[in-house]
C-alpha cells in the first residue's frame, strides 16, 4: 500500500513538472515525537510499557503519566489498521485521549504488533516473514487480553472501559468472544467506524480485494511482502513528498480516498503531510486480507489459510467463527452513513448477535476517520459517550 502510495505521487509529480518542487508552509507539528506532541498540548508525560507477550511479540502500551492516574477510571484506546497511538492526535489539542483525560480518566493506548513503535519478538526478527504471520484476530485474543491486565495491574479500579477505531473495533470482538471471561473486565466498550461487519464490499477496490483475498496474499507472500510499510523510511519518504506543492494536492486527494473522510473535513489541513506523519505507522498484510475476507464471506471468523492449512491449524478446512454471543459487557456502537467499512445494515446484523448493545448510530454525513477529526463530535459522539460511561462506568 505504501509504495503504491510513492508511485502514485511520483506520477502526479512527473506531470506536474519541476516547476512546483518547492516546499510548502508545512505542520511542524509532523516532526514531533508522540511524546513532544503530548507535552506540547498538556501537561502529561507520556509513560510507556513494554509488554511480552503469550507468542512472543513485545508490544508497547503507553498512557499520560500524570498524578492519581491510578485512582482515575481507566480507558484503553485501540487504534485502526496502519495507525498506532499516535493516529488519535490527528486532531492535536481537540483529540480524543485529551478529551478523554480532561473528563478524569486513565488514558492508556495499544501500540499494535507490527506498528513503528511495537516490533520485537523474543525469536522472530521484524524483517522475517515469519514475524508477520498474524492478523487482528492476534492482535484481540493476545495483545488486548495482555494490555487490560496490565492496566488493572497499576489502577485501583477492577473493569476498564475499551475504545476501537475501525480495526480496533474488530479486535475488541475477536477478543471478548473469544476469551468471554473478559467481559468482567470491561465496564464498557465503544466502536468507531467498526461493527464486526463489512458485508458489502461496495467500492470497487473493495470488490476486487474481497474477491481475490486468496490470490492477492498469495502473490504477496511469493514476492515476499508480508507488511504493510517495508522501512521506516518510506513513510517519512511520503511525508516528504506531500510537503512539496507538487505532490500536495495528490496528498490530500489519496488521503480523501484512502480514509474515507467526508468533503469538508480536510478545509482546515493546509499541510495534509501531517495526517500522513501519525497514521502511516506499519502493519502485516495478513491483517488486511483478513478484512477482505470478512467483507467476502459475511462472517466474522478466524483467518482463512485455505482448506488444507486450516485443517492443520483449525482442525477443519474452514476456519472457526467468532462466537459474538459470548460478548456480554455493554457495547455502544457508532458507524457513519458515509463510511464504506461500516453501516447502518452492518449494526444491524451485529445488534443481531451480540446481546448487550446498549446503544447504537448510525451518524448522517459520517465517513471512516470523521470519528478522529469531524468538527462536531461532541454533538455527534461524545454526548453520548459520557452519559453512556456515567451509567455503565461505576
Amino acid at each position: 500500500m505504501y509504495c503504491f502510495l510513492v508511485g502514485m505521487l511520483l506520477s502526479s509529480g512527473i506531470l506536474a513538472g519541476a516547476h512546483g518542487w518547492k516546499e510548502i508552509d508545512y505542520d511542524r507539528d509532523g516532526d514531533l515525537s508522540l511524546e513532544s506532541l503530548i507535552s506540547k498540548y498538556r501537561p502529561f508525560k507520556l509513560l510507556t510499557y513494554e509488554l511480552t507477550l503469550s507468542d512472543g511479540y513485545i508490544i508497547k502500551v503507553f498512557r499520560f503519566g500524570r498524578k492519581g492516574s491510578d485512582q482515575m477510571k481507566p480507558f484503553l484506546l485501540l487504534h485502526g489498521l496502519s495507525g498506532c497511538s499516535d493516529s488519535f492526535f490527528l486532531d492535536k489539542n481537540k483529540a480524543l485521549p485529551f478529551f478523554l483525560a480532561d473528563q478524569g480518566y486513565d488514558i492508556w493506548m495499544i501500540n499494535n504488533r507490527g506498528t513503528i513503535h511495537s516490533r520485537g519478538h523474543t525469536t522472530f526478527n521484524s524483517s522475517t516473514k515469519e514475524y508477520w504471520r498474524f492478523s487482528w484476530e492476534e492482535i484481540g485474543m493476545i495483545d488486548m487480553p495482555a494490555a487490560i491486565d496490565l492496566i488493572l495491574a497499576n489502577n485501583k479500579h477492577d473493569k476498564v472501559a475499551l475504545l476501537g477505531h475501525s480495526e480496533g473495533s474488530f479486535e475488541i470482538f475477536a477478543g471478548l468472544s473469544d476469551v468471554p471471561s473478559y467481559n468482567e473486565k470491561v465496564a464498557i466498550s465503544f466502536h468507531f467506524g467498526g461493527a464486526a461487519y463489512h458485508s458489502t464490499c461496495e467500492p470497487k477496490l473493495l470488490k476486487i480485494g474481497c474477491r481475490m483475498n486468496g490470490a492477492i496474499h498469495k502473490f504477496l507472500q511469493r514476492i515476499g511482502i508480508m507488511q504493510l510499510v517495508p522501512v521506516a523510511d518510506l513513510r517519512d519518504m511520503i511525508v516528504t513528498l506531500c510537503r512539496l506543492n507538487t505532490f500536495s494536492d495528490s496528498c490530500r486527494d489519496i488521503a480523501f480516498e484512502a480514509l474515507v473522510v467526508t468533503g469538508d473535513l480536510f478545509d482546515d489541513f493546509k499541510d495534509i503531510s501531517y495526517v500522513f506523519s501519525k497514521w502511516l505507522c506499519g502493519g502485516g498484510v495478513q491483517e488486511f486480507i483478513h478484512f477482505f475476507q470478512t467483507g467476502q464471506s459475511g462472517t466474522f471468523s478466524r483467518f482463512d489459510y485455505g482448506p488444507s492449512e486450516n485443517m492443520k491449524i483449525y482442525n477443519t478446512t474452514i476456519p472457526p467463527r467468532f462466537h459474538l454471543e459470548r460478548i456480554t459487557s455493554p457495547t455502544a456502537i457508532f458507524c457513519g452513513e458515509l463510511d464504506l467499512y461500516c453501516k447502518g445494515k452492518d449494526i444491524e446484523k451485529v445488534k443481531s448477535e451480540i446481546p448487550n448493545i446498549v446503544f447504537s448510530k448510525a451518524i448522517q454525513n459520517f465517513g471512516h476517520v470523521d470519528f478522529l477529526l469531524d468538527k462536531q463530535l461532541k454533538r455527534h459522539i461524545y454526548d453520548d459517550m459520557l452519559r453512556l460511561l456515567n451509567e455503565y462506568f461505576k
